[in-house]
């Protein structure tokens, strides 16, 4: 009887902690939402407009200086990495941040990643980790190839 009494606790736990976990990634979803569908749309569109109105005033490239992120560069930037095809999915959201499956294929030697965008208290975007580690692996590629050709 004790088992069945310890049994029916663990479900219903379990129970109120599925649902708990289900009314959260909805509300993530629901906060972040127009933020995702302006970022999807900006690989269709091939170009980074639709996502600009979220962006925050904050927002940073690492390792591109924070001095140097000026509107141009964004659009340089955006305009390399919306021109990507490729296919991406939500894997999960989170407090601030929501984590994206992209496939590119074998466009640039890309292929299949996975990053956070990370939003500020007002939903606006703050860091978009694809674009830093894109920025990072050229930045390296560059390197590279100069230190070989020395």
């Amino acid at each position: 009887m004790r088992n069945i009494l310890s049994i029916q606790r663990m479900a219903m736990l379990l129970a109120i902690t599925t649902v708990f976990t289900f009314n959260l990634v909805a509300q993530y979803d629901a906060k972040y939402a127009k933020q995702i569908e302006a970022y999807k749309q900006c690989f269709i569109d091939k170009n980074g407009d639709k996502i600009k109105p979220y962006l925050s005033t904050d927002i940073s490239f690492p390792p591109v200086p924070k001095d140097r992120l000026t509107p141009e560069v964004i659009d340089a930037v955006f305009a390399d990495i919306f021109s990507a095809p490729g296919e991406l999915k939500i894997k999960e959201y989170k407090a601030g941040e929501v984590v994206i499956q992209y496939d590119f294929g074998d466009f640039e030697g890309l292929g299949k990643r996975e990053s956070s965008i990370l939003f500020d208290n007002e939903g606006k975007i703050t860091r978009i980790e694809l674009i830093e580690n894109i920025i990072r692996e050229q930045r390296e590629k560059r390197n590279s190839d100069a230190a070989g050709a020395v």
